[in-house]
């Protein structure tokens, strides 16, 4: 078994000189059981069921009554993965949460005696629970009954069942996908599809397909008329986009990769841009510029054509993870 443990503070001094905060504690710990078993001389498979469980808690400003905005653009999840993956960024609410899952994996070794994984599959379900009332109060509101212990969420659990699957025909070829579903909505909330292809040690491309359909969970139900906005749209995610770009490592310290990504939905530009790495031997540093296209919201108010840049520190041995955190993958 292993565990981890982490903390998140935010302060903000108002120009009266109050000042608020929201202080988010959390732990987990998985336990799991490995059996590996070869089929025969090329072949070992392994099998691993596993089990996590996550506790968060959050902390507000001494008799605050209701949750401040302030903070949201710094703790709220961008992902549905954030909100419901255990593993992940989590949602500024109190909760806990167990998630069952088996993991069976796929080697061989080849003529050099080199062993590559062919197969991940991870199956698995979270279970997310909300140890803390709020009002019913209005749907404005959203206010907790015990504001020391805040939480945003519905007071019953959520299942949240899910796969994710990686299969590597070849060495420089590899196809994963995940997916994860909304027994609340009865909807596929999550999918991602990518193909990646090496062309060489430097050199690869890729084509990526994601798709989200859930509501943003951090914030409350918006001020305008559910049955006109159709479950309350204002605050849902609903998009699916199709990415492509490739990456060139130029040398040991220096990459780059330009990427394009198309909206199917509204059949229009999303966005377009590019990052470049600069690494050392333990760390890298990765510099990010794009352009977003103009869009119309769900109120029929617009956002004008957009660059956005963007900078992150990360540890080489464990790679840049999402590629971008500021945005939603």
């Amino acid at each position: 078994y292993w565990s981890d443990s982490g903390s998140r503070s935010s302060d903000y001094l108002k120009a009266s000189g109050d000042a608020i905060f929201r202080h988010i504690a959390e732990v987990g710990v998985t336990a799991a059981a490995r059996a590996t078993g070869w089929l025969n001389a090329r072949w070992r498979h392994t099998f691993e069921p596993y089990l996590d469980y996550s506790y968060q808690n959050v902390q507000l400003s001494e008799g605050s009554k209701q949750r401040y905005y302030v903070f949201d653009n710094y703790d709220r999840s961008v992902d549905w993965l954030d909100q419901f993956a255990g593993r992940s960024r989590n949602l500024p609410y109190s909760y806990y949460g167990v998630t069952p899952g088996l993991r069976n994996v796929l080697r061989k070794t080849d003529d050099a005696g080199e062993s590559r994984t062919v197969l991940d599959l991870d199956v698995y379900c979270a279970f997310q629970f909300n140890d803390t009332d709020y009002t019913e109060g209005t749907r404005y509101t959203r206010l907790t009954k015990n504001p020391e212990k805040p939480n945003y969420g519905k007071h019953d659990g959520k299942a949240v069942p899910g796969a994710r699957i990686m299969w590597r025909p070849t060495k420089d070829t590899s196809l994963s996908a995940r997916a994860e579903y909304d027994t609340d909505e009865n909807t596929l909330a999550y999918g991602h599809l990518e193909l990646r292809h090496a062309v060489s040690d430097g050199f690869s491309w890729y084509g990526r397909y994601i798709g989200r359909d859930h509501r943003w969970w951090d914030y409350a139900p918006t001020a305008y008329d559910p049955d006109e906005m159709k479950r309350d749209d204002f605050n849902w995610a609903r998009y699916r986009f199709v990415e492509v770009g490739f990456e060139h490592e130029l040398c040991d310290a220096i990459a780059w990769s330009p990427f394009a990504r198309w909206d199917v939905r509204d059949n229009e530009l999303d966005e377009i841009g590019a990052w470049i790495d600069f690494r050392t031997d333990c760390l890298g540093f990765r510099f990010i510029c794009s352009f977003d296209e103009n869009y119309e919201r769900v109120d029929r108010s617009t956002t004008d054509c957009d660059f956005s840049c963007g900078f992150f520190i990360y540890l080489r041995a464990l790679g840049p993870v999402n590629g971008n955190p500021l945005k939603a993958d």
